[in-house]
């Protein structure tokens, strides 16, 4: 609860214009900002798994065997890290978020005076928006939940595995 602007304290009453200022434009701001930094990242490493994987050729070709290890390594390293960073995945929810909120936005710029008045229009705007937030939550705490017993049955299986003898690590 940062205040978008700085002007908001966290507890006055927030007219629907203020609202989509500070809630909705804020989080829309957000989202675009870190869908520009993902962007960069995810082209970087991509670039670089393939300028890896061209050097390794371009060894490969000179017969430099020794090196062409490394170029795999640094290849599998990014390789990983872009896994791991769910750069991709992250990328696609906050694309997806912003286009959301971009159309919740144009619904009630284009409604009339009248019509922001409406007190259903009001409730729709803040309805729709908390929901398209909420989702992109959700979405990561159901991943993380996911991971975890992901992670409980690969442990309970290395646990058996040892137990029975049948462990070849």
């Amino acid at each position: 609860m940062d205040g978008a602007t700085g002007t908001d304290d966290g507890l006055s009453f927030l007219t629907p214009e203020r609202y989509v200022t500070l809630r909705l434009g804020d989080q829309f701001d957000y989202y675009q900002d870190k869908t520009t930094k993902l962007e960069w990242q995810l082209r970087l490493l991509h670039w670089s798994i393939y300028i890896l994987g061209g050097v390794g050729t371009l060894l490969a070709a000179m017969a430099f065997e020794l090196w062409i290890a490394l170029t795999t390594a640094l290849v599998a390293a990014c390789t990983t890290y872009l896994g791991y960073q769910q750069l991709e995945n992250t990328l696609m929810k906050y694309n997806q978020g912003a286009t959301d909120l971009a159309n919740v936005q144009g619904w009630w710029m284009a409604l009339s005076l009248d019509e922001r008045a409406n007190q259903q229009n009001v409730d729709t705007l803040v309805e729709h928006t908390e929901k398209i937030l909420e989702s992109e939550h959700t979405g990561w705490v159901q991943e993380m939940r996911d991971t975890l017993v992901e992670l409980r049955a690969q442990q309970a299986g290395k646990a058996s595995g040892k137990e029975s003898g049948t462990d070849h690590n």
